[in-house]
């Protein structure tokens, strides 16, 4: 397995920086502990086509080897820890740890673990900035195809990979009611042999827009454009480019209902562009993507310390591929989720 050391560098300088700090008195210790568990219909976002082949192509070499089914219960157990510290009036800083683990029911081969660390300080009373650490250390994805080296026939070999997200924010609140800012994070993405070739540097820039101006709805807008890099490599003796560009908005609704009652709905949209110039590369030349994708959360807090929320989501991956040689997910997929989750505080 090969070791993120850009997780290792950031990490001992997120150390260093709190070890400089002289925090002003004992912190303010949080521990959150939480477990949610939910139903997905399209655990690996295969196209319809594909959902019913787990049965008959999970031999060996095939493409649903050792994956069991394309819909799955997941539970994920989890907690963060959060210390807070009074630096001035009206200044804070805190500091957070957490970890997630998702167990899947039917497919344990997606089992993995999600670490976080983050931090947060306000420069003035009207400007705060944070930092956030995510690591993947191991995570299957799905199978991938390859060219066999004596037949150059086409196989599936199970394809893993580990993870690392870094992003800075910046928010600025205009008065009581508008607060704007702007999100940049940093995404790297490495397979383990032989899927080198899907290794991918993902950029993203958020333009931030929050409303808190209603008696019980906060309103945030989010606009934003990523851009993704992978290597170029031949496969099939085609010179095949992953790359691609986005521009996405994300809305978000919170509702501060009466009796402790809370209430969230997201919406997303996606578009997506793939650079390709190889028109060989018939999967991705001239191809576009659109992702449509919403949520809903309700919940009620049973008192002070304990939270309990219903959650559903739909999600509509439409690709302009309708070529059934391509891969199968590269030509869209459709995805519900319904779920609960229960949050503890001390």
């Amino acid at each position: 397995m090969r070791y993120n050391y850009r997780f290792l560098i950031c990490l001992s300088g997120f150390l260093a920086l709190i070890n400089s700090i002289a925090f002003a008195g004992d912190p303010d210790i949080n521990i959150d502990v939480g477990v949610k568990t939910y139903y997905t219909s399209n655990l690996y976002h295969v196209s319809e086509k594909r959902e019913d082949q787990f049965d008959d192509k999970d031999g060996q070499d095939e493409r649903f080897h050792d994956m069991e089914s394309p819909d799955d219960f997941v539970t994920s157990p989890g907690f963060d820890i959060t210390g807070k510290w009074d630096i001035a009036k009206k200044r804070d800083l805190e500091i957070s740890f957490g970890a997630d683990y998702y167990l899947h029911a039917q497919n344990t081969i997606a089992d993995y673990l999600r670490l976080q660390a983050g931090m947060a300080y306000d420069l003035t009373r009207d400007d705060k900035i944070n930092l956030g650490f995510k690591l993947i250390p191991d995570r299957f994805r799905k199978n991938l195809s390859l060219e066999e080296p004596d037949t150059g026939d086409k196989i599936y070999r199970r394809a893993d990979y580990q993870q690392f997200n870094i992003g800075p924010r910046y928010m600025h609140d205009w008065n009581s009611d508008w607060a704007t800012g702007l999100e940049y994070e940093y995404s790297d993405r490495n397979y383990e042999s032989p899927f080198e070739n899907r290794d991918r540097e993902r950029h993203t820039v958020v333009a931030l827009v929050e409303y808190d101006g209603l008696k019980r709805i906060d309103i945030s807008l989010g606009v934003g454009l990523s851009t993704t890099q992978t290597p170029k490599n031949s496969e099939f003796g085609i010179e095949v480019d992953r790359s691609n560009d986005d521009i996405f908005t994300e809305l978000e609704f919170d509702f501060n209902l009466p009796h402790r009652w809370e209430a969230k709905f997201g919406t997303k949209y996606r578009h997506r562009n793939y650079t390709s110039d190889e028109s060989a590369d018939t999967a991705r030349y001239n191809r576009v993507d659109d992702l449509w994708a919403l949520g809903v959360e309700m919940g009620k807090w049973l008192n002070k310390d304990f939270f309990v929320a219903f959650e559903a989501g739909w999600a509509l991956n439409d690709s302009n591929r309708d070529d059934p040689t391509v891969e199968a997910d590269e030509v869209g997929y459709e995805e519900y989720t319904i779920g609960i989750n229960a949050e503890w505080q001390f």
